[in-house]
């Protein structure tokens, strides 16, 4: 691995850990019991490229199996920012919820139809194992990164009163998924073997800043509430009035 590539790793682990700590220290892991876990997850998921070479048969076993692993705190962590988002609405949490799991569902399926063309009796094991890991992690990356999007954008039409660190988690969530998305994408145009080391050193620097946001950005001080700036009072509540009626629908059909 190239030594930008391995400061990177080094330091995306080791801002994991402290990010893990610091939340765990000041109570913040009792609302955020996922991102938590996944920080504590990737320092032992970093490591694993300082303590194998990456050309072992040990290394490509371990990689193909924290792939789901790391799948799943994917959609968890997206579904826990989205709850915190909806805490008082059931109903649109639960919509959310579902749409998410079904996109996500999606996704992944017409990513590995995509790759189906390619795979042929003929095409090695680890090739064809390689080719089905980076097919699902499009798609999941993919599915992801427009879920938050749209997230994002309905949150921006209502004024729902939301924490600083709800909004800065979305963000962080947002470019980590959408690096990934692109970096993929690298890799489905050019081929997994064309500029490999470019797009693992980006990764790695995607990953070592995302790591260092959660560690200075998610505090105690981001979880109060503030409200919408730039909104008349009249206005926001006739706005959030239909969002409880939406919300109050959603839940009277889920009960049917």
């Amino acid at each position: 691995m190239p030594n930008t590539a391995l400061l990177f790793q080094v330091v995306a682990a080791l801002g994991s850990g402290l990010a893990a700590i610091r939340l765990s220290w000041n109570g913040l892991y009792r609302r955020y019991p996922v991102l938590c876990s996944y920080l504590a997850f990737g320092v032992v998921s970093g490591a694993v490229p300082l303590v194998l070479k990456s050309s072992s048969q040990v290394y490509f076993a371990v990689y193909v199996g924290i792939q789901p692993l790391i799948w799943m705190f994917y959609v968890l962590m997206v579904r826990e920012v989205y709850g915190l988002a909806l805490a008082s609405h059931l109903g649109l949490r639960t919509l959310g919820r579902w749409a998410m799991y079904a996109a996500t569902t999606v996704s992944v399926g017409v990513s590995l139809l995509s790759i189906l063309p390619k795979i042929t009796p003929k095409t090695p094991q680890i090739s064809r194992s390689i080719g089905y890991v980076f097919a699902v992690d499009r798609g999941v990356n993919f599915a992801l990164v427009l879920f938050i999007l749209l997230i994002l954008f309905f949150l921006s039409r209502y004024p729902v009163p939301l924490s600083q660190n709800v909004v800065r988690h979305s963000s962080i969530l947002f470019l980590y998924f959408l690096s990934n998305t692109a970096a993929i994408l690298l890799r489905s145009i050019y081929g997994p073997g064309a500029i490999s080391v470019e797009i693992s050193t980006v990764l790695t620097g995607a990953s070592t800043v995302v790591s260092l946001a959660w560690l200075f950005l998610i505090t105690p001080a981001g979880e109060e509430i503030r409200k919408v700036a730039g909104i008349a009072p009249e206005h926001e509540q006739r706005i959030l009035e239909q969002l409880d009626s939406l919300n109050a629908a959603l839940l009277k059909i889920s009960r049917n």
